[in-house]
C-alpha cells in the first residue's frame, strides 16, 4: 500500500491489464524509434556534412503529419484506433527494413534516405493520432492524466536510453544495425496491440456521412472550442520555434564541439533524461488542476533554455541546457495534451488529437528546414538564438489567452463545448 501511494497516479494507471500490455509494446517500440532517429540524423550528416540536408531529412519524417494528420484523425475515428495503429505500424516496419537493406548493400544515398524518411513520416502521421486516442479506452477517466504522462515518459525515456544504445551500435556495428533493431521493436509492438482485449469499434448509426464531412466537422470543432484553441496556440510556440533544436544536435555536436556521433548521443541522452523526468513527474502528480500554469511556465523556461543552448561553447553547459529544454517541452506537451483530452467531446477525440499531431510533428519540420537553411549562411547557433527570442515574443501574446481558459480546461465535469 505504501508503495502504491508513493507512486501516485502511476500505480493507478497500471491496474489496467490492457494498459500494461499497451505500455510494454510502447517501451520496446519507442527505444527502437529513438535508435532509428539517431541513426538517421547521423547518416544524413555523414553523407553530406550539410545543415540544410540535416533539416531536410528531419523534415521528411515530420512534414507528412503537417498535411495528413487531420485526415488521419478522421479515419481513426471512423474505422477504429487499433486497426489504424496496426496498419501504420506495418508501414513503419517496411521503411526501417528498407533503410537497413539499402545501407548494408551500399546503395544508400541522401536522396534515398530522404525518401525513406518520407515513408516513415507518412506512417507516423497516421500512427500518432490513433495511438494517443487509444489511451482513454485503456484506463479509467480519473487516471487519464497519469496515463498520458506515463506515455510521454515512456516515449522520452526511449530518448534517454535509445541514443546511448544507438551510439554504441553505430560505433561498433554500423548504422544498419540501428535500422534492423527498430524493425524488431516494431514487430513486438504489433504483437502487443493484437493481444489487447478491447471492444470492437462501434458501427456508425444514422445517416452515412462522407470522409470530407467528418474531417470538416473535426476542424470546425477544434477551431470553435475556445479552450482547445488556446492549447493549440501555445503548442505552436513550442513546436515551431523551440522543438527544431533537436534536429540540429548533430550539427552542433560536430561543428561547435567537434565530437561527432559521441557528442550527438550525449546530447540526445541529455534531452531524454530531462524529458523522461518530466513525464514521470507529471504521471506521479496525476491530476488536471494546475496544468495550465505548468504549461505556461514550461514554455517560458524552454525558450530561455534555448537561448543558453544557442550561445554556449561549453559542452557540459550545452548538455544542461538540453536537459532543461527537454524537461520543459515535455511538461508543456503533456499538460496541453491532458487538458485537451480532458475537455474534448469523445466522438471528436482522434480528430482533435490529429490537429495536435499536425502541430507537434509537422511544425518542427518546417522549423528545422528554416533553421537548417539559415545555418548554412549564418552558422548553426545564430538561427537557434533568433528562434528562441521569437518564441519569447509570441509567448507573451498567447499566454494571456490560455490563462483565461484555465477553468474550462482543468475541471473534468465541465465538458460543455465552448464556441466563439
Amino acid at each position: 500500500m505504501a508503495l502504491k501511494l508513493s507512486m501516485g497516479g502511476i500505480a493507478q494507471s497500471f491496474q489496467s491489464r490492457n494498459y500494461r500490455l499497451f505500455w510494454t509494446g510502447q517501451v520496446v517500440g519507442n527505444v527502437g524509434a529513438w535508435v532509428y532517429r539517431l541513426a538517421t540524423a547521423w547518416l544524413a550528416w555523414d553523407l553530406t556534412h550539410s545543415t540544410a540536408w540535416l533539416g531536410i531529412v528531419a523534415s521528411g519524417a515530420m512534414l507528412p503529419a503537417l498535411f495528413l494528420a487531420p485526415l488521419a484523425g478522421t479515419t481513426s475515428d471512423r474505422y477504429g484506433h487499433r486497426r489504424q495503429l496496426m496498419t501504420s505500424s506495418c508501414g513503419t516496419l517496411t521503411s526501417s527494413l528498407l533503410a537497413g537493406v539499402c545501407t548494408v548493400t551500399g546503395v544508400m544515398t541522401i536522396e534515398v534516405l530522404f525518401a525513406l524518411a518520407l515513408l516513415q513520416g507518412l506512417s507516423r502521421a497516421f500512427n500518432v493520432p490513433a495511438r494517443n486516442s487509444m489511451v482513454p479506452s485503456l484506463v479509467e477517466p480519473a487516471h487519464l492524466s497519469s496515463a498520458i504522462g506515463i506515455n510521454s515518459a515512456t516515449y522520452q525515456g526511449g530518448n534517454f536510453v535509445g541514443p546511448a544504445i544507438g551510439g554504441v551500435m553505430i560505433a561498433s556495428f554500423g548504422v544498419a544495425t540501428c535500422f534492423f533493431f527498430y524493425s524488431c521493436g516494431t514487430i513486438i509492438a504489433l504483437i502487443t496491440l493484437a493481444l489487447l482485449q478491447i471492444a470492437p469499434h462501434p458501427k456508425r448509426e444514422g445517416k452515412k456521412r462522407s470522409l470530407i464531412d467528418d474531417l470538416t466537422d473535426g476542424l470546425r470543432y477544434t477551431a470553435g472550442h475556445r479552450g482547445i484553441r488556446a492549447v493549440m496556440m501555445m503548442a505552436t510556440v513550442t513546436a515551431l520555434l523551440i522543438a527544431p533544436f533537436q534536429e540540429m544536435q548533430a550539427g552542433v555536436s560536430d561543428l561547435v564541439f567537434g565530437l561527432g556521433a559521441t557528442g550527438l548521443a550525449t546530447l540526445a541522452s541529455s534531452a531524454g533524461l530531462g524529458a523522461m523526468s518530466a513525464g514521470l513527474w507529471l504521471s506521479w502528480r496525476g491530476r488536471t488542476q494546475g496544468l495550465v500554469r505548468i504549461e505556461l511556465i514550461s514554455v517560458l523556461i524552454a525558450a530561455l533554455g534555448l537561448i543558453v543552448f544557442s550561445i554556449s561553447h561549453i559542452f557540459w553547459l550545452t548538455c544542461v541546457a538540453t536537459t532543461i529544454i527537454a524537461f520543459s517541452m515535455v511538461c508543456a506537451s503533456v499538460s496541453g495534451d491532458s487538458l485537451m483530452q480532458n475537455s474534448v467531446d469523445p466522438a471528436m477525440r482522434a480528430r482533435v488529437t490529429s490537429v495536435e499531431t499536425m502541430i507537434n510533428i509537422g511544425f518542427p519540420a518546417a522549423g528545422a528546414i528554416l533553421i537548417g537553411w539559415a545555418g548554412t549562411h549564418f552558422g548553426i547557433q545564430m538561427p537557434l538564438a533568433v528562434s528562441a527570442v521569437g518564441a519569447l515574443c509570441v509567448w507573451l501574446v498567447f499566454a494571456r489567452i490560455l490563462w483565461a481558459q484555465r477553468d474550462s480546461l482543468e475541471r473534468p465535469k465541465e465538458r460543455a463545448i465552448l464556441t466563439k
